[in-house]
């Protein structure tokens, strides 16, 4: 990562993992929405506004969450747009959140990365047990990456990234970039790919 890059993004960067698990672990509510405005989350996203490869997707969402959106019809709409992506309704077009689906020959829930996820998490003392989604969700992991990232594991954290996360995340982010043109997750999946793209580096 260059250092630049790295001394502007460090203090947030846990932060901005978060942020991205929420955003794929579910459609947001008008009160998410909201919070988008506050000062300290503007702040964000003109910081990430201001480094290169974050440029286009933070710029995305300062553009949707300006002043004049409806956030209760931007919510309502959102709901619909995540069934469709992630949720299997879309069909053809929707876009896997699963590691396993991207990464295993058969295309399939559950497989390796399932279980080589669920080892990763147990190696801090973590488990999905009782959630609803298996360990291998896009949203999981990046929560994962966020505790890391906060926490200064830095060697579980490569591991993460090495093993996991950039094996098959750039791939789920062009897929919603392809398939949510100028939306909420596109803009949301421009963000992942160039802090990826930052940590390859």
């Amino acid at each position: 990562m260059d250092g630049t890059v790295n001394d502007t993004l460090r203090p947030v960067r846990g932060e901005v993992y978060r942020w991205l698990a929420g955003v794929f672990a579910r459609e947001p509510t008008a009160g998410t929405l909201a919070t988008y405005r506050s000062p300290e989350a503007r702040g964000i996203l003109l910081d990430l506004a201001g480094m290169e490869p974050l440029r286009e997707g933070a710029a995305g969402f300062l553009t949707l969450l300006n002043d004049d959106t409806d956030l209760e019809a931007l919510a309502f709409e959102l709901a619909g747009t995540y069934a469709r992506l992630f949720l299997g309704a879309g069909g053809p077009a929707a876009v896997s959140p699963y590691e396993s689906v991207h990464t295993s020959p058969q295309h399939r829930l559950f497989q390796q990365a399932t279980t080589d996820m669920e080892r990763l998490l147990a190696e801090h003392g973590l488990s999905v047990a009782g959630a609803p989604e298996p360990a291998d969700h896009i949203a999981v992991e990046l929560e994962f990456l966020a505790l890391l990232a906060a926490s200064g594991a830095a060697a579980l954290e490569r591991r993460l990234l090495d093993e996991h996360l950039l094996r098959w995340a750039p791939a789920f982010c062009a897929a919603c970039i392809e398939r949510d043109p100028g939306g909420y997750y596109a803009a949301a999946a421009r963000v992942l790919r160039g802090m990826l793209e930052m940590e390859a580096a």
